[in-house]
C-alpha cells in the first residue's frame, strides 16, 4: 500500500512529465488505480482493458501510462 507521501511524489513526478508522456492519462490512471485497491492486499481490481475503457483509449495506447505507473510501483 503506498503511504501518502508516496502518493504525493508520484503525483510530483506526473506533473514534471514532458506534454508527450500525456500527463493528464498518467494521472486519470493512478487516481483510477487508487480508487480501485484492495484494501488488504493492496491488489489492483480493474484490469488493463478496463482502465484503458475508463480514460477513454484503447488499452495498447494506454501503454505509456502502464510504464510511468510500473516505474513507481
Amino acid at each position: 500500500m503506498l503511504s501518502r507521501m508516496q502518493t504525493a511524489a508520484i503525483w510530483d513526478a506526473i506533473r514534471e512529465l514532458s506534454s508527450d508522456d500525456r500527463p493528464n492519462q498518467v494521472r486519470h490512471t493512478f487516481d483510477l488505480v487508487l480508487l480501485n485497491l484492495r484494501q488488504d492486499t493492496g491488489e489492483v481490481l480493474l484490469t488493463r482493458d478496463q482502465l484503458a475503457e475508463r480514460i477513454g483509449c484503447a488499452p495498447q495506447t494506454s501503454a505509456p501510462s502502464w510504464a510511468h505507473w510500473k516505474k513507481w510501483a
